[in-house]
């Protein structure tokens, strides 16, 4: 997984009580230098791939969005391929909407979320169709 790690310069005081001399005093700072050097040099590289990761991730986002958006292009071929005249027929089989709260004998055609007027909001093609079949309205 990675380097094997430096070995102790005072491997006999590991884990013990044991003070170090002078001499070792100054191998283990010296040493510890070194050691922290180390550190830094890898959380700049850490930072660096941080970045490259937060880079790819964008990347990949970006192309997961354009497959997604050309697959769906595939996703609904039968249904663009319907003559107008189909189309217009099966929307006319839509519900026409709420009862009006005011005239509760009315539909309400224009309710945007119900009826023939959501079938103007799928598409241009379905807006057209829809726009132009009389009897919806």
């Amino acid at each position: 997984m990675f380097d094997a790690l430096p070995a102790s310069p005072v491997p006999h005081l590991i884990g013990t009580n044991a003070s170090p001399s002078v001499e070792e005093i100054d191998v283990l700072e010296s040493f510890i230098v070194i050691l922290q050097q180390d550190i830094l040099t890898m959380d700049e590289e850490m930072a660096r791939m941080n970045e490259r990761m937060d880079t790819m991730q964008q990347k990949r986002w970006a192309l997961h969005d354009v497959v997604e958006k050309h697959k769906a292009l595939l996703d609904f071929v039968p249904a663009r391929e319907l003559y107008p005249e189909i189309l217009s027929e099966i929307f006319l089989h839509c519900q026409k909407g709420s009862v009006l709260d005011i005239v509760p004998e009315v539909p309400n055609s224009f309710h945007p979320k119900e009826g023939p007027l959501v079938l103007t909001q799928i598409c241009r093609g379905w807006r057209s169709v829809a726009l132009t079949t009389p009897q919806l309205w």
